[in-house]
Order: C-alpha cells, then sequence, then structure tokens
C-alpha cells in the first residue's frame, strides 16, 4: 500500500468525488432534467457571466475579447482573477492552501470510457491544470450513452480527443496531454516522461491491462485509485473505497 502525502491524500479526495459523481449522476439523471430550469433564463444567466470574463492571451484584451464571444479556435488562458472566481466554490471546500496542491497537480487518467471521461472532466474543470489522457479506443454510438463529453459528432474520434475538445472550451488553464493508446509494458512510460506525477486514475475495464497499470504505479510509488465493477448497480450508497486487497465480492478486484 502507498503512503500518500497531503498533496496525494488532497487529489485522492478529489478524485473519489469525481468518480462518485460518475454513478450518482447517472441514476439521477432523469430527476435532474425534471427539475432543470427554462432554457431562457439559464441562457441569460450565462451569457452574461461569460462575456464579461477577460481572458489572457496574444492579442487578446478585456474590451475587445472575452471567454464566452469572439473566439473560433482554441481559448486563451482566463486571467488569474477570473480563474479565482471559477475556482471560488472549490476554495470554500479545500482552502486557499489545498487549491493551490490541486491546480499544481499532474495527473494521469487511464482508460476514457463512462467512468474516466467523467473523472478527467471534472478534475479538469475544477482546478487540475495538468491532465494525461491515455485511451487507444475511438468514440462509437453506444459510447454517447454513457461518456461524459463525447456527442455525435464525436462519433469515430479518439476517446481522448473528445474530452480535451470540451476540457479546451471550459477550463482552457488546464493543459491536456493526450496519449491515444492502450497502456502496457511498452507505453508505461507515459508515467515517466511528464515530470512528478501526483496521482492516476485507473478507469480501465480490461481486468490484465488493469493489473499491468496498478503494478506500474506501485513500482513507481505513484499513488493511483482503481475504479473496479460497478456495471448495471444502482444503489451508489453501496460504494466501498478501501484497499484492494481487502474488496470482497467484485470479480474484478
Amino acid at each position: 500500500k502507498v503512503k500518500m502525502s497531503g498533496n496525494a491524500a488532497e487529489l485522492r479526495a478529489f478524485c473519489l468525488g469525481a468518480l462518485a459523481a460518475s454513478a450518482v449522476g447517472t441514476i439521477l439523471y432523469n430527476s435532474v432534467l425534471r427539475r432543470a430550469p427554462s432554457s431562457s433564463s439559464s441562457s441569460s444567466s450565462s451569457k452574461t457571466c461569460l462575456s464579461s470574463a477577460p481572458v489572457e492571451g496574444p492579442g487578446t484584451s478585456a474590451s475587445s475579447k472575452n471567454a464566452g464571444t469572439g473566439y473560433d479556435g482554441p481559448l486563451p488562458k482566463l486571467s488569474e482573477e477570473y480563474r479565482a472566481e471559477q475556482l471560488s466554490r472549490n476554495v470554500l471546500f479545500f482552502g486557499e492552501e489545498g487549491m493551490a496542491k490541486i491546480r499544481g497537480s499532474t495527473v494521469v487518467v487511464v482508460g476514457l470510457g463512462g467512468v474516466g471521461s467523467h473523472a478527467a472532466h471534472l478534475l479538469g474543470r475544477s482546478g487540475v491544470e495538468k491532465l494525461i489522457l491515455m485511451d487507444f479506443d475511438q468514440v462509437t454510438l453506444s459510447s454517447t450513452n454513457r461518456h461524459a463529453t463525447a456527442t455525435l459528432r464525436d462519433v469515430g474520434t479518439p476517446k481522448v480527443a473528445a474530452v480535451k475538445k470540451f476540457l479546451a472550451d471550459c477550463a482552457p488553464n488546464c493543459e491536456v496531454v493526450t496519449v491515444n493508446e492502450m497502456f502496457n509494458a511498452e507505453s508505461a512510460g507515459v508515467l515517466d516522461g511528464h515530470g512528478e506525477i501526483s496521482f492516476v486514475v485507473d478507469a480501465i475495464d480490461d481486468i490484465p491491462t488493469k493489473a499491468q497499470l496498478v503494478k506500474a504505479c506501485i513500482d513507481r510509488k505513484i499513488p493511483f485509485l482503481s475504479s473496479m465493477g460497478a456495471a448495471c448497480k444502482a444503489d451508489p450508497t453501496r460504494l466501498h473505497i478501501g484497499d484492494l486487497r481487502s474488496a470482497t465480492k467484485d470479480a474484478i478486484a
């Protein structure tokens, strides 16, 4: 069992929240839709917020460009003032010091399907400023019923690209590195070539590949969180978080 530093503990809590949100969100999906506000009121509010957010970038200024309009390509980074506003609710929970640790972290997410895509986009939009996303697969039509960011326009494109494209629009301050490969002994260098890795999220659904990633993390003493067998389950209150060696009644574990 890898002993976690204070920084890793903060990230562990954050990753757990991202994965739990995926499970709870699936179950409450229809309820949320019924209670959603009308499009007219939400549209007006969003437009006001976005059109006033200055950004940083070559040839831009708050008066001529903004985060909501005026850009056909990738958005420049939000200015520090508006980045602080974007993350203000997170700061209330983690505190200034905790939020600084999260912003300075590097997190690897391996597997960008129904679990990993939710974890990745929530980490990115909530403060982590470097994400390394790894998945060999492409978006299929059936992916769109559970993938966090993929749309019908993304069918046939890499899953890592779908998440990166989404984060470019909602979290431009997050550096996203994509690796469109399967994790194995040959590609394990992804854990070595990007500086210090703060945390790894294992969202792989293939047991031999999952075992290889777990071993690679243990060998490198990198803290990790593995998602196990929750398919076709509908009671989030029965989710259990603990040491992999203590798992019972879970075929994947």
